[in-house]
């Protein structure tokens, strides 16, 4: 069944929003910020997969090994948690006030998990970053990759009002 566009007297009967989300949501229309999103999270969860090919390997502590995949160390529990953070995006995608939050919280995990990094070679015993600045430059520019989503949302929104 095919969706329609509401009326516009429907749309002016709802109450207004004074986001660009908001109006998204009520109009049922897209902003720039889902498939922003959307593909971001698609190319990593990509790379993730490619990750988890490269090297299948849950080994724990010392044990743990470390592949490069276009200079980034991964191994199998590296690509789950890739999944863990960006398959949650492929839903939020689907709403701007959604998008919005994900795109939030996919920043603050991405530099906190960098921070980490920096500070542990082997996060939890599970990861092992024995390249870990390429690590980090990873986590920092997936995270830059958010912020600019966010920043050209905002400046829209900012043009609009």
């Amino acid at each position: 069944m095919r969706r329609q566009k509401p009326s516009e007297e429907a749309v002016n009967q709802q109450p207004h929003h004074s986001d660009e989300a908001g109006r998204a949501v009520a109009t049922g229309t897209r902003s720039f910020l889902q498939p922003a999103v959307l593909v971001i999270c698609l190319v990593q969860l990509s790379f993730a997969a490619v990750g988890l090919l490269a090297n299948p390997n849950f080994a724990t502590g010392d044990a743990a090994t470390s592949v490069q995949v276009l200079g980034v160390d991964f191994n199998g529990w590296h690509a789950v948690s890739g999944f863990a953070l960006f398959a949650p995006g492929l839903l939020a995608a689907r709403r701007p006030d959604w998008a919005l939050v994900y795109s939030t919280a996919a920043i603050a995990l991405l530099l906190g998990t960098a921070l980490w990094t920096l500070l542990d070679s082997r996060p939890t015993g599970l990861l092992w970053f024995p390249h870990d600045a390429t690590d980090v430059t990873f986590h920092v520019l997936s995270a830059a990759a958010f912020a600019v989503v966010l920043a050209v949302h905002f400046a829209r929104h900012h043009r609009r009002e």
